[in-house]
């Protein structure tokens, strides 16, 4: 009989090539422009806030900008009273509350703070992900209509959407668009993380763009948190301004 040219062993596990484990996939690149969370129909159970624990809360930015949480953005009251006809979730893991697809709202996801947190992602395609969101603000501008950027519950995430877009549409530095976000949500703290990438979105820009804005509209902006600066340095002036700031 023939012997085997490879003959097997309990000492050997064959030839090198039998040994080698095939290489793992590559994992999935992470999405920040969509949510798997919305395909899967609506269910909510998935969503913390039928555990009791979330309320209602929502902050106005500037005119027809708004933030809230995942409460705010299923009171269609709130919603059609304020002419949003832009949601973007900037934080994903849980659907879109289906009402609004129906009342015509157009619905979007942009987590760019997870995207600019990812070090596996590159600069040029984190970039990309802002322009993407910086053309739906500028399109919902144009249309005169109100946009409502929602989280589930932490406002980092559309704070931080925000100050990106103020970077990209009037070259501010991070500190200045940080301070006018802080007199909208005072409570607002972003990890060192977030800092780096914000400061490095700003280096970019800065060579790529030139302000775009009429200047009237970003003065508008700046009056406002100079004088939201003045009424807190005021005695009694900051509980003045809680008093008045409704969405």
């Amino acid at each position: 009989m023939q012997r085997p040219t490879h003959a097997w062993s309990r000492f050997n596990g064959g030839s090198s090539a039998s040994r080698t484990a095939p290489a793992p996939p590559a994992p999935a690149q992470q999405a920040y422009d969509h949510d798997d969370a919305d395909t899967n129909g609506w269910n909510p159970q998935q969503v913390p806030m039928y555990n009791g624990w979330m309320m209602a809360e929502a902050c106005k930015v500037k005119d027809a900008l708004f933030i809230g949480n995942y409460l705010a953005v299923q009171d269609i009251n709130f919603v059609t009273t304020n002419k949003i006809q832009y949601c973007v979730k900037c934080h994903t893991g849980f659907p879109v509350p289906p009402h609004l697809k129906r009342a015509g709202i157009h619905c979007s996801v942009m987590n760019l703070l997870g995207a600019y947190s990812d070090a596996g992602l590159a600069a040029e395609r984190k970039d990309a992900l802002l322009e993407s969101f910086f053309r739906t603000m500028e399109d919902a501008s144009e249309q005169g209509v109100g946009v409502l950027l929602f989280t589930l519950q932490d406002f980092e995430w559309p704070c931080f959407n925000v100050v990106c877009y103020w970077l990209r549409k009037y070259g501010w530095t991070v500190e200045h668009a940080l301070a006018v976000m802080r007199s909208r949500r005072p409570a607002v703290q972003l990890d060192p993380v977030a800092m780096r990438e914000l400061t490095g979105l700003a280096e970019r820009i800065s060579r790529r763009f030139e302000s775009e804005v009429p200047w009237d509209e970003e003065s508008v902006l700046t009056n406002t948190f100079s004088n939201v600066v003045h009424l807190n340095e005021v005695p009694g002036g900051a509980a003045g301004a809680a008093g008045g700031g409704g969405a």
